[in-house]
C-alpha cells in the first residue's frame, strides 16, 4: 500500500475510534447518578442525659444542603429527632 492510503486509513481508524469512545463517554455521564443530592428538609435532634428526657445536653442541626452539621454539647443514647421541611 502507499504511504497516503496507510495514512487515510490510520486517520479513520483514528476518527471512528474517537467518535466511539465521546458517545460511550457521553452515555456513561448520564447514567452516573449525582453524588451530591440535597435533602429538602432540615433535621434536628435534642440529646437528653437519661430516659426521662427532661435534662437536655445537647442538639444536632443538619440543614439541608449546607453541607456543616451543628453540634454542641453531648450525645447519648437519648434523643428525639425532628424533621422540617426547608
Amino acid at each position: 500500500m502507499s504511504k497516503q492510503i496507510k495514512r487515510v486509513l490510520k486517520n479513520r481508524v483514528l476518527v471512528t475510534l474517537l467518535a466511539v469512545t465521546t458517545v460511550w463517554f457521553s452515555l456513561t455521564v448520564l447514567l452516573v447518578p449525582n453524588a451530591i443530592a440535597c435533602p429538602n428538609f432540615i433535621r434536628t435532634c435534642i440529646y437528653y442525659t437519661d430516659n426521662t428526657y427532661t435534662v437536655q445536653c445537647g442538639y444536632r442541626i443538619w440543614p439541608c444542603c449546607g453541607g456543616i452539621v451543628y453540634q454542641e454539647g453531648c450525645t447519648t443514647i437519648y434523643y428525639m429527632c425532628d424533621i422540617v421541611d426547608c
